[in-house]
């Protein structure tokens, strides 16, 4: 866990220690599911988990916070975040039902009490959260639609309710098309790895 360390010292060894069983986990339904891409599993740790971490540096959720992970495919970013944030409530969604078996068995292994996992479309998830967040899983149009009745009028973070989704390359037409303001956050400010060169978090309200 040197690479999570580096930039994360205060992870317990509790964390630590979920944090790399997690990745075992992972990396063995990985070869009879596909995941993430097989082509990056050996530089997981820096690549997936620091990634998915990388909103944790943005914004400390508080207690009883409530997230929803919007095709969460392996747990990314979710179940990273909620092994650091163990008093905040996550809900990840999958609209595929091999995935959604995967997680809830992670979970299950994990023994993560704060997470609940959905097999179903996000807009058909029937929940009030304070943040949505995702990785690169659709166009910003799309995940505000599915999730824009979703949210919590009161606000009880050092950011209003809204979304962090981990995203890269050129998103100028994408973010035109939502008529929203953005806040842009750099990896590469964050991480000192080539790796997050224009990767970023994009930040919005609800």
């Amino acid at each position: 866990m040197d690479e999570i360390r580096q930039y994360f010292d205060e992870i317990t060894q509790d964390q630590a220690t979920r944090l790399h069983l997690y990745e075992q986990e992972l990396l063995q339904w990985n070869a009879k599911i596909n995941l993430i891409s097989r082509k990056d599993t050996s530089s997981f740790k820096m690549h997936h988990l620091l990634h998915a971490l990388s909103i944790a540096k943005v914004v400390t959720f508080k207690k009883d916070t409530t997230i929803m992970d919007i095709g969460s495919g392996g747990g990314l970013p979710g179940i990273p975040l909620a092994i650091y944030f163990p008093n905040v409530h996550f809900h990840l969604v999958d609209s595929i039902g091999k995935k959604a078996m995967v997680l809830k068995e992670i979970c299950s292994i994990l023994n993560l009490q704060n997470v609940t996992v959905w097999h179903n479309r996000a807009e058909d998830v029937d929940v009030k959260i304070d943040f949505v967040i995702c990785r690169a899983v659709a166009h910003m149009s799309k995940i505000i639609h599915w999730s824009k009745n979703k949210f919590n009028n009161h606000s009880k973070n050092k950011f209003p309710n809204g979304y962090f989704c981990l995203k890269g390359g050129d998103l100028t037409h994408e973010l035109e098309d939502t008529k929203k303001k953005f806040k842009k956050i750099l990896l590469s400010e964050m991480f000192d790895n080539e790796y997050f060169n224009e990767k970023f978090i994009l930040y919005t309200k609800a």
